[in-house]
């Protein structure tokens, strides 16, 4: 395999650790990433938080899908903050798991603390861990303001998000999430 950066994976090489940080049930390019890390021989996926809206059903419907690919035993799937930071309204279309028989079935870590469970796992591995974040920022911001080291200690953060800076378009929907 080879990555981003155009380095060849081979075995016994180091594996890169990954939380994702997903609001996966909207559109479908969030249940693509995860596939993705589920599939990549070179990545440990650490755990998944959720983010925005109901994210109890988007924890128990990446938690399906993990099942589905044959994977997740062990992964904790986590739900995280529902409402963004700024309080702004934000679209959310409300049919994530509509098509999916049961969810509430799925064993999700609801009794923790996404936030916690982030910042801890990331301070007992400081420089290990890679954060990607392919939904609203509510919970990487969360974090940082929980600990101030938190951002310091990841290996990497990736967003998926932008800002065009035009006036007549609106930003990104992940970014104009929180501010």
């Amino acid at each position: 395999m080879v990555n981003a950066s155009g380095d060849v994976w081979q075995p016994g090489r180091m594996m890169r650790r990954i939380i994702l940080d997903t609001d996966l049930g909207t559109d479908v390019d969030d249940a693509l990433a995860l596939a993705v890390l589920l599939g990549s021989p070179e990545v440990e996926l650490v755990g998944v938080t959720t983010v925005h809206g109901d994210t109890l059903l988007r924890a128990r419907l990446a938690r399906r899908l993990m099942g589905l690919a044959g994977a997740g035993a062990g992964i904790p799937v986590i739900p995280g903050l529902t409402h963004t930071l700024s309080g702004r309204e934000v679209w959310w279309p409300g049919h994530e798991g509509a098509l999916h028989e049961r969810l509430e079935r799925e064993h999700v870590q609801s009794e923790l603390d996404a936030i916690a469970w982030l910042v801890d796992t990331v301070a007992a591995h400081p420089g290990e861990i890679d954060l990607l974040a392919v939904g609203p920022l509510t919970n990487v911001a969360a974090a940082i303001e929980a600990d101030a080291a938190f951002a310091g200690r990841l290996r990497t953060l990736t967003i998926m998000g932008g800002d065009f800076s035009d006036a007549n378009r609106a930003s990104e929907h992940n970014l104009r999430c929180d501010w």
